[in-house]
Order: C-alpha cells, then sequence, then structure tokens
C-alpha cells in the first residue's frame, strides 16, 4: 500500500483527533506529497491510523487523514489481528507477520526498544529494497 502525505501539521486534523496524541501544534516529520510505504494498518481510538518509516526512517503511527491511498494494494505476506484495548486503544491491527502476531513487537516499536525498531526497519528495506537507517540521533528516555 503507497500513501501519499497530503499534511504534515496536527492543525489540519478535524478538532475530535486532538487531545491523545496530536494537537494544534504537533507537526510530524512527513513530507507533504511524498509517498510512503504503509508498514501496516490500525484501527486506534476510534480512527484508522497507517504505520509509515517518517522521514527519519523512524517507525510512525499516524491518521489516515494525513494520507490519499496512491495504490491500496496489500503485501501478499500481511496479517490481520483483533487487540482487546476497546474504543479508547488498539482495537485491530494488519501489516507484515510480527506487527499484526506479535504484541510486544507492536508494542516495542511505541516503546522505541532497539530490537524491534531494527525489525521494522529490516521490513521496510524489504518493502522498499533499500537499506534504511536512522538519520537522527535517538531521543533520551
Amino acid at each position: 500500500m503507497i500513501l501519499r502525505c497530503r499534511t504534515n501539521r496536527g492543525s489540519t486534523l478535524p478538532e475530535d483527533y486532538r487531545g491523545l496524541h496530536y494537537s494544534e501544534h504537533t507537526v510530524f516529520q512527513l513530507t507533504p506529497g511524498r509517498d510512503y510505504p504503509a508498514q501496516g494498518v490500525g484501527y486506534f481510538n476510534g480512527g484508522v491510523v497507517a504505520l509509515v518509516a517518517d522521514d527519519d526512517a523512524e517507525p510512525l503511527w499516524c491518521s489516515m487523514d494525513f494520507f490519499e491511498v496512491v495504490d491500496g494494494s496489500l503485501a501478499a505476506d500481511w496479517k490481520f489481528a483483533l487487540r482487546g484495548d476497546g474504543p479508547h486503544g488498539w482495537e485491530a491491527v494488519m501489516g507484515y507477520p510480527a506487527l499484526a502476531e506479535d504484541e510486544q513487537h507492536h508494542q516495542g516499536l511505541n516503546e522505541e526498544r532497539d530490537a524491534d525498531q531494527q525489525l521494522f526497519r529490516e521490513q521496510v528495506a524489504r518493502t522498499t529494497r533499500q537499506p534504511v537507517t536512522r538519520s537522527r540521533p535517538r531521543r533520551d528516555r
């Protein structure tokens, strides 16, 4: 699935998207007009989100309102899983096998665990057929 970034600013989202993760001041490391291969899609906090490698090669779950779908084809190896977090958390996720089948990997991306980030970068490299390396230093935890 290929997604084209329409905007990278939280101020362009409807107000009901703001609060938990976005504000009118949020600016994501995405470039409007650039295409991003989706590594996953999920249903989180009542909305559809996509997992992409941002402009710093970091995993980013971002509202689908930031994108238009350029190519809706799904990778042959994608898996689907329901999550039990309810309407204010993760209800479903679909993507590369480890993302859907291993909740610890999914959580590890959010927690920036090295092994999970490395697995994500390897997945992106397979998807894009080019090496993916972190372009900025890791944030202090």
